[in-house]
């Protein structure tokens, strides 16, 4: 199923856009196609990562976002392999995502010891154990909002291994959108739901 590449009407159907919104926004450099047209005869194919990438634009230009951050928001995405890590092996990119920010988190809570704030620390350490432990317990359905900041402060775009209502209760995502002035949540699972849904 994730092996097979989709023509344009494929595309259209499954991710439930026109077919010129496929056209329009491969060539204006939206979505890289798997493999693209050689010439006369042969026809560009998408794969499911680009449905996913489909999805997620349908969802950003639905939330009222221009051309130009639609198409950064995706680049940012693209260049790290985000979508496609995260789509291929879940639980491996999670366990990257952990690993890359344990040196923080571990800072965070010697500094939180230092000054003796017991409680946060705790909250700080469930949020650690959560967050890998969480991320590997729905093997056939993964979940996942991917949390993007517009600001240079905010770091490189990831998705989160929980569902949205978690996400909005947890003090290091409110933090981030302070520190940040402005950021995106995109629950990506529901998006990759949807295609899976018409494959």
């Amino acid at each position: 199923m994730r092996n097979r590449t989709h023509l344009n009407s494929q595309v259209s159907e499954i991710v439930g856009i026109t077919q010129r919104q496929v056209l329009s926004w491969t060539e204006k450099g939206l979505i890289v196609p798997f493999k693209e047209s050689t010439g006369v005869g042969t026809k560009r194919g998408y794969d499911y990562i680009n449905l996913l990438e489909f999805g997620l634009c349908k969802r950003l230009f639905s939330l009222g976002f221009g051309f130009r951050a639609v198409k950064k928001m995706l680049n940012d995405m693209r260049n790290i392999g985000m979508i496609s890590n995260w789509a291929n092996d879940f639980t491996e990119y999670y366990r990257e995502i952990f690993e890359r920010h344990k040196s923080h988190l571990d800072k965070q809570v010697r500094e939180l010891e230092s000054k003796g704030d017991i409680k946060k620390v705790e909250k700080l350490k469930e949020f650690k154990k959560k967050f890998i432990q969480e991320s590997c317990y729905y093997p056939d359905k993964p979940r996942g909002v991917i949390a993007y900041f517009f600001s240079e402060e905010g770091g490189q775009p990831l998705v989160i291994p929980w569902d949205m209502e978690t996400i909005l209760n947890l003090n290091i995502i409110k933090q981030a959108f302070i520190k940040n002035d402005s950021g995106l949540l995109v629950d990506i699972s529901k998006i990759k739901e949807i295609i899976d849904s018409k494959l």
